[in-house]
């Protein structure tokens, strides 16, 4: 962990360097009742979904939980829709491309995680690999990120989001598949292949899609976007450790976490088929 804080202190001190505060227009009042019944409703969820597998879930209290939570997250939704200024326009919504661009980001935090700790945890208990060593192997999966996440950034103005986000979801549906019956033959040179395939491909959902969430509102609204995909993000990993963790827990296999991102990413795949516009080139771009 002692990693972390020298990076984090190199990045502050160049967004420092490079900041440049936008425009702003007239002052915003908070949302007060939208803000508070969004933590209330985030928080019950999320807390529910987090001690399910440790409180087991037959647990009444959380159903309880979870229901409130969602009342909440109702309330909080009317709440908006009658605000002048609203914490969150749940309008946003309405448009397929900036849902389907959260989804993506959603699915690739879930993904990250279902990788990085299960497949860690497959290493050890199964492979017999020590910590360090198994943190070497997983290497395979973050290289390629660092490696491709430059030219993905360069291919969005040429080729546009949609073709890097479909492929990027079609070679997570691949690799993940792959992944899943890999760890029944135990070996880590069939799960070589699908490391590497995942990790070149994880920069094609991230970086399409945090730009182009922004793009698909008006300036003014691009704070609130810039949150929900945050949030998006942030949910993302704690539903992807709980839901794989219940079903680790449940049938001690490794291969179904796996077989799930697979299926969750073919799903995506459909929506954003259906939901993501048709590249236009931007004016300018080579």
């Amino acid at each position: 962990f002692w990693i972390n804080p020298p990076i984090v202190i190199v990045i502050a001190l160049v967004m420092l360097a490079m900041w440049r505060d936008p425009p702003r227009e007239q002052a915003v009042r908070i949302d007060v009742p939208g803000l508070l019944a969004l933590v209330a409703g985030l928080g019950m969820i999320v807390f529910a979904v987090m001690q399910a597998p440790d409180w087991g879930w037959s647990n009444l209290l959380v159903w309880v939980l979870l229901a409130a939570g969602f009342v909440f997250a109702g309330l909080f939704v009317l709440v908006e829709k009658r605000r002048s200024q609203p914490l969150i326009d749940v309008d946003l919504f309405r448009s397929g491309a900036f849902t389907s661009f959260n989804l993506v980001i959603f699915l690739g935090q879930f993904s990250k995680i279902n990788l990085f700790i299960f497949a860690a945890a497959y290493l050890q208990d199964v492979l017999g690999y020590a910590a360090m060593i198994a943190g070497v192997a997983l290497l395979a999966s973050t290289v390629p990120t660092v490696i491709s996440a430059f030219p993905t950034g360069a291919a969005v103005d040429r080729v546009g989001s949609r073709v890097l986000v479909l492929t990027g979801l079609a070679v997570y549906a691949v690799a993940s598949a792959w992944i899943a019956i890999a760890v029944t033959f135990e070996s880590y040179l069939l799960l070589l292949p699908a490391l590497v395939a995942w990790g070149i491909c994880n920069p094609m959902l991230f970086a399409p899609s945090l730009r182009d969430v922004m793009n698909t509102v008006t300036p003014d609204k691009r704070g609130q976007a810039g949150g929900i995909s945050m949030t998006a993000q942030l949910l993302g990993g704690t539903v992807g450790m709980t839901v794989c963790g219940t079903l680790y827990a449940t049938t001690g296999l490794y291969w179904p976490i796996f077989g799930l991102v697979a299926v969750l990413s073919l799903g995506t795949f459909m929506l954003c088929w259906r939901t993501l516009p048709h590249f236009e080139r931007t004016p300018g771009a080579q």
